[in-house]
């Protein structure tokens, strides 16, 4: 599966800060699998990208809930209190499709 990344999170994964994304769990993330293998193509450019394997996948209500949950710290928020990373999340993403599709966390491991 292709998911596209801005360069911040991109680099994250690259340096290993990051072991998690957050997604909505929408008809194309609800057919990942254990074991499928993720490409993050960087949008700056679309021609650096890093290979990764599902090793998780847990859904969330909302993004609230997901950063306030145990894994928070491997998605690449930094200080940001829960409230902070969710709102965050709205620039990529629409309360309304929060509501609809629920909130999908990717652990993954560099292949």
């Amino acid at each position: 599966m292709d998911m596209k990344l801005a360069q911040e999170p991109f680099e994250m994964i690259a340096n290993g800060e990051k072991t998690v994304e957050v997604r909505l769990y929408d008809e194309k993330r609800a057919k990942l699998k254990l074991g499928d293998t993720i490409r993050f193509t960087r949008v700056k450019d679309n021609v650096r990208y890093i290979d990764v394997q599902v090793v998780s996948l847990k859904v969330f209500r909302n993004f609230y809930e997901l950063f306030t949950s145990s894994i928070a710290d491997k998605c690449g928020v930094g200080n940001l209190s829960a409230a902070e990373a969710a709102g965050e999340m709205y620039k990529y993403y629409t309360p309304q499709d929060e509501v609809k599709f629920g909130v999908l966390a990717i652990g993954f491991e560099l292949i």
